[in-house]
């Protein structure tokens, strides 16, 4: 089934749904239609968002079948990095083990900077830096070099998200001028989706050159580095 999905068709239709979802919201923002708060990007687990766990789903599925069509542990690390995100975005994984801290040790603001804000990065550096320590070590010594550019584009792609993700949210807190919330809440929502599409895009293409024969591993007496 997979294999029949065409690459020039995939981005566009994914695009389009994104933009879509983009325009629904800002008029439920600015004109209250649809007036189901679901389609209301800042909300939590909207419709959206539950686009967003099917693109992070088959991100996932995709690089560990990457990782047993190669051999090569590094899509398998990344694919537990997208599990990762996947579970952390639909459970609140962070965000409720960071309000627990806060409470549990009465942690405080400091700087300007929210306690919950702070318990929630030593949430984020808990899990993501095994994860993230895992991936390296594989990139180096468990990949190829076609598998080494796959993962230096995801990283290059993750750091992007994560930068919308993490500073955009920043300033949407932060900001004191009312009327632009909605403008930089959408700005932060919306290229969270964007860039999302474009790692699905990249690594499905990838998995289809691997399928279809290109760059393919070929395993013989030669261990690889660091083996």
């Amino acid at each position: 089934m997979l294999n029949n999905i065409k690459e020039r068709r995939l981005f566009p239709t994914l695009i389009l749904i994104t933009i879509g979802f983009i325009i629904v919201h800002l008029f439920h923002t600015y004109y209250g239609v649809p007036a189901s708060d679901m389609f209301d990007l800042e909300i939590d687990n909207n419709y959206p968002e539950f686009f967003l766990y099917l693109q992070e789903l088959a991100i996932a599925i995709l690089l560990v079948l990457m990782y047993r069509r190669s051999g090569f542990l590094v899509y398998l690390a990344w694919g537990l990095i997208f599990t990762y995100i996947l579970l952390d975005d639909s459970l609140l994984v962070h965000e409720r083990i960071g309000v627990y801290l806060v409470d549990r040790f009465n942690v405080q603001n400091n700087f300007g900077v929210r306690g919950r804000d702070i318990t929630e990065v030593i949430v984020q550096l808990f899990f993501g830096v095994p994860l993230i320590g895992f991936m390296a070590w594989a990139h180096f010594y468990r990949s190829d070099s076609f598998a080494r550019i796959v993962s230096t584009w995801l990283f290059a792609l993750l750091a992007l998200l994560v930068s919308f993700a993490i500073v955009l949210d920043w300033f949407h807190v932060k900001i004191m001028v009312i009327d632009l919330k909605p403008v930089l809440g959408t700005i932060e929502d919306g290229a969270e989706m964007f860039v999302l599409t474009g790692i699905l895009w990249y690594v499905f293409r990838q998995w289809k050159n691997l399928m279809n024969g290109f760059s393919i591993p070929v395993f013989d007496s030669t261990p690889i580095k660091g083996g």
